[in-house]
């Protein structure tokens, strides 16, 4: 009887086990490709600048860059003077207006030096001429005033000699002929002592006057030198208001590191060309990346981003963390991105991602980005 019945073949435990393993497995990879999410990964070009962007400092006006004042990596403050621009005006003769205006500027100033030259050489010589003829006029008039005195004293004689004629004439000692001579003689000297007198006081009239003006030069000399320097002044004006005309200086519009100066001295600028590029005083630096359309609808704020500096190999120094912070909700053309050192040649759009460190270790040290 033990040989009737159903046949059982008998499997060993193990089987079983690994079948029901399998087939678990197999569930689980099924619900999985069912419900998962997946982590997309997508390689994009881009570049660190300061956050806000760097700073370009442009030309105002066309020209011709006359001098650069700052250095690359030199540090400037805003409103610091960074080049001057020598501003492009021809006249109708081919000439710079600004030379052209600066030569007749300095040839008012040489016609202003020379007319107080000419002056101050006048008075000078003035003076000199002034000293003997004062020295001559004093003598003449010590000579005039010694021969009024002798002829107070002739006409004193005189009168003395009338007055003894008359008291003669009256006691019939002379003729009354004789009385009129002397009479005649009183007042011939009487006459003369009129002119000397009048002679005298154009004399001295004549020092006084050469006196005052002699007095008078300092002052005159220090007028015209008055003059002169007033004169220089205004041209020195006119020179300032015709360089701030002629010259455009560009100054910086914030405080920060000079990066980059493009440009060079002697060179000629277009309105508008860039002469340095500023990075802002403490501003810190931020990932700016340039995605293909493809694959910003899969990037949302807050993403993590691992970026790779073509400075430092990832392969020896590693790679830095990053976290999407916003991205463009307009495409971006390839002649509106300008990345140095990188191409782009289709539609991107632009990914701000705030980094985690702003340096990189490297070599035992922490290497600012």
């Amino acid at each position: 009887n033990r040989l009737n019945g159903n046949v059982v073949i008998a499997t060993p435990p193990s089987v079983g086990f690994y079948s029901a393993c399998c087939i678990s497995v197999l569930a689980s990879s099924a619900l999985f490709l069912c419900l998962a999410t997946y982590t997309r990964h997508e390689t994009v070009i881009g570049w660190l600048v300061p956050h806000g962007g760097l700073i370009q400092v442009d030309a105002s006006a066309g020209g011709t860059l006359s001098k650069i004042l700052v250095k690359e990596g030199a540090f400037v403050r805003a409103g610091a003077p960074i080049a001057r621009v020598r501003l492009a005006s021809t006249l109708s003769s081919g000439q710079n207006a600004g030379t052209a205006a600066r030569e007749a500027l300095s040839a008012e100033a040489a016609a202003i030096a020379a007319d107080a030259a000419a002056t101050e050489q006048k008075l000078l010589a003035d003076a000199a001429e002034i000293g003997p003829k004062l020295a001559d006029l004093k003598g003449e008039v010590r000579q005039d005033q010694q021969q009024v005195a002798l002829q107070v004293q002739q006409i004193t004689i005189a009168r003395e000699d009338l007055a003894r004629f008359k008291r003669l004439a009256v006691g019939g000692d002379i003729a009354p002929r004789l009385v009129q001579d002397r009479e005649s003689n009183l007042l011939s000297q009487q006459q003369t002592l009129a002119r000397m007198k009048s002679q005298l006081s154009v004399a001295e009239q004549q020092s006084v006057d050469l006196l005052a003006q002699q007095r008078a030069i300092p002052a005159e000399l220090a007028e015209a030198r008055a003059s002169e320097a007033q004169g220089r002044a205004q041209v020195a004006q006119k020179q300032v208001e015709t360089s701030a005309a002629d010259t455009d200086v560009v100054v910086a519009s914030v405080s920060g590191k000079v990066l980059a100066v493009p440009v060079s001295a002697g060179q000629s600028l277009a309105p508008g060309s860039t002469i340095a590029i500023i990075e802002p005083k403490d501003a810190k630096l931020e990932a700016q990346l340039y995605a293909p359309s493809s694959a910003i609808g899969f990037i949302r704020p807050g993403d993590v981003v691992r970026l790779m500096y073509q400075a430092f190999p990832h392969e020896t120094f590693g790679t830095a963390k990053g976290r999407v912070v916003s991205f463009s909700h307009t495409i971006l053309s390839p002649q509106e991105v300008a990345i140095p050192g990188q191409v782009v040649r289709a539609p991107v759009f632009q990914i701000r991602a705030q980094i985690a460190r702003q340096t990189i270790d490297a070599y035992g040290q922490a290497v600012p980005l």
